[in-house]
């Protein structure tokens, strides 16, 4: 009973951190930001290791890109503090989707994330990047008279190095970004969410809003003994007295959607910005 509790907490909180978290407010409406100019997409594929962030008490937080007709699919993994807190081994995953607003300036996109309770699309610009080492992301959401910004510093590595962090925001402060709500993410000690005892998919909770089903799954993954509460089914219709019931035939398990693998890839891990 005890852990179904701290499950349930957990699968609330990851819901609530999916909107407030990474994020500050500001007054006023969205700036237009420059996209680096050397941005071609397949450079934003695979999975990156988030360094800052703004304003978050997460850990071991990624984001893997894959790439579709007119984006990406990109799907976080994080480990919520509250679940650390009551000693649950667990992750978080919460998958959004990307669109190019033009092919021809692939740096410039805008990104819908199912779990985002506020209906208009944020827009996301590749500010920096430097293939298989960091990029750098600018989100920012018009909210009538406020703004809701966010800039994530991505590297390939769990790690990167002090000089580029401060030449990153050296950088964004010349664009009149405040980086003084950064946060850095730690990445010690960190589990795959197919070594945890429950792995939390938002997705199953509240849907994803771009294809017919959700993406991946929230039942425990690896060795764990336990799994996060299924997500409510709608009640069924209650059958006609006068139609005679039939034997009902053995249920099988929901299937899950499986991470694509791109021409001469490897699948990787489900793993928010």
């Amino acid at each position: 009973m005890a852990a179904s509790f701290s499950v349930m907490v957990v699968v609330v909180m990851a819901v609530v951190a999916a909107v407030v978290e990474g994020h500050s407010m500001e007054f006023g409406r969205c700036k237009a930001k420059t996209g680096t100019g050397n941005f071609a997409p397949d450079q934003l594929e695979g999975k990156w290791y988030v360094i800052q962030i703004f304003s978050t008490n997460s850990r071991c937080l990624t984001v893997n890109f894959t790439r579709t007709n007119d984006g990406y699919l990109a799907t976080e993994t994080r480990e919520l503090f509250v679940g650390r807190k009551l000693g649950l081994d667990h992750s978080v995953t919460n998958t959004g989707r990307y669109t190019f607003k033009d092919p021809a300036q692939p740096s410039q996109m805008r990104v819908y994330w199912p779990s985002n309770i506020f209906p208009v699309q944020a827009d996301v610009t590749v500010i920096d990047i430097q293939p298989g080492s960091f990029a750098v992301l600018y989100e920012c959401q018009n909210l009538y008279f406020v703004s809701r910004v966010s800039v994530a510093v991505l590297a390939k590595q769990p790690t990167l190095d002090a000089e580029t962090i401060q030449r990153i925001e050296t950088d964004l402060a010349a664009m009149d970004i405040d980086v003084g709500d950064f946060d850095t993410i730690k990445h010690e000690g960190c589990k795959a969410p197919t070594e945890t005892d429950f792995n939390i998919n938002i997705n199953d909770y509240i849907g994803d809003g771009f294809h017919g089903s959700s993406v991946g799954s929230s039942a425990p993954s690896g060795s764990g003994s336990g799994s996060a509460p299924a997500a409510p089914a709608a009640p069924s219709s209650p059958s006609s007295p006068s139609s005679p019931s039939s034997p009902s035939s053995p249920s099988s398990p929901s299937p899950s959607i499986p991470t694509p693998v791109l021409p001469g890839g490897n699948r990787e891990e489900n793993e928010v910005f």
